[in-house]
């Protein structure tokens, strides 16, 4: 895989409802790997660190954007994501379902960023087709 361009980036993420962790400190990397004028592909692995079982994962995600027409002002984002475990844990299962919901409220959250700004998908109309007059004589 040929990586056309990477940038790396480290913050804190707040945790609510956890007693054992206030702010977990996390390293995203990404990575573009195609680009062209209608699409582009970004790769992004994420690294949690100082929290209990961190060791024990990391986070891929993928971000695949396409132009729908030529010359038109919208896309399509395809955003998918996998955990992949890098060594035994018992807590597997909590891990995992805590990474799907904590997902699946960031896209859902930045799915309503973009829709509070007026990036919402306008479905066109299509055209009234125009029915030839047809003359009925009576006679």
């Amino acid at each position: 895989m040929k990586v056309l361009q990477k940038k790396e980036v480290s913050f804190v993420v707040n945790v609510k409802g956890n007693p054992f962790v206030s702010e977990v400190p996390t390293f995203r990397t990404f990575r573009l790997v195609e680009k062209s004028d209608k699409k582009f592909l970004i790769k992004v692995k994420t690294i949690n660190k100082e929290i209990p079982y961190c060791d024990c994962f990391d986070t891929d995600e993928e971000w695949y954007c396409a132009s729908t027409d030529t010359g038109s002002n919208s896309c399509v984002l395809r955003a998918s994501f996998k955990q992949t475990f890098l060594k035994f844990t018992m807590m597997k299962s909590i891990i995992s379902s805590q990474t799907q919901s904590e997902t699946k409220a960031f896209w859902a959250y930045y799915k309503n960023y973009l829709f509070e700004r007026g990036f919402e998908f306008q479905q066109k109309e299509k055209p009234a087709l125009a029915l030839p007059e047809v003359k009925v004589d009576a006679t």
